[in-house]
Order: structure tokens, then sequence, then C-alpha cells
């Protein structure tokens, strides 16, 4: 079967490869052949934001073991950033996949009550 094209699809195909190719190509001329890595240097201490004056370094850091699961911990709260507080509270809110587990612990609580007082006339 040949396959039947209008003129405005073979346009639009056109338009679209005549944007679509340039930009490509003008995106590998980005990184040359004379691209040098910059030298980065990380610090060997940073400063605490909670403690200004100490300096936090990785000798004086003792780890701290503990039976308490990393996704129980608010870890993000450690940072006091309130832009990042924010955007962990939208994806917790908009997780459907959390959303349904609630969903489900709610259900089954429920459940559990309603079978807890079954011997209620």
């Amino acid at each position: 079967m040949i396959c039947e094209m209008t003129m405005g699809d073979m346009m639009r195909k056109c338009k679209l490869y005549c944007v679509v190719i340039p930009a490509v190509l003008g995106g590998c001329a980005l990184y040359g052949p004379d691209y040098q890595k910059p030298k980065v240097t990380p610090p060997n201490s940073w400063r605490s934001s909670q403690v200004p004056s100490e300096v936090v370094t990785l000798e004086s850091v003792t780890p701290v073991v503990t039976n308490i699961p990393m996704s129980d911990i608010a870890w993000w709260n450690k940072f006091n950033d309130p832009v990042l507080n924010n955007l962990i509270q939208i994806a917790l809110d908009n997780n459907n996949d959390i959303q349904v587990a609630i969903g489900n612990m709610v259900v089954a609580s429920g459940k559990l009550k309603q079978v807890k007082m079954s011997w209620v006339p």
C-alpha cells in the first residue's frame, strides 16, 4: 500500500527537519576538540550552617549507627533549606504509590477496628 502524504504533511516534516538537524549538529559543536575538562578541587572541610565557627572535617566526624531506617528520617530538614523542604513535601503529596499505601493502611486499620468491635451488639 502506498503511503499517501499531503503537501501539508510534507511541509511540516521539512520544517521539522530544518529545525532539528541544525540544532543537533550545532549542539555537537559546543564541545569541540579544544574542550578541556575544568580542574575542580573539592574543599577538605566545610562549615556547618548550624555552628558557624566550627569546621567539620572527615577525620572529626564519627559515624552514628542507629536502628532507624533511612526512610523514616527526614534527612532534608538538616539542610534548613525551605525550597528543598517545599520540593520534598510536593513530591510526597503527589507520590501516588505513597498515597495508595497510606490508603491501604487506613482501610486495614478500619477493618481491624471492625473485627475488634464485632462483639459489640
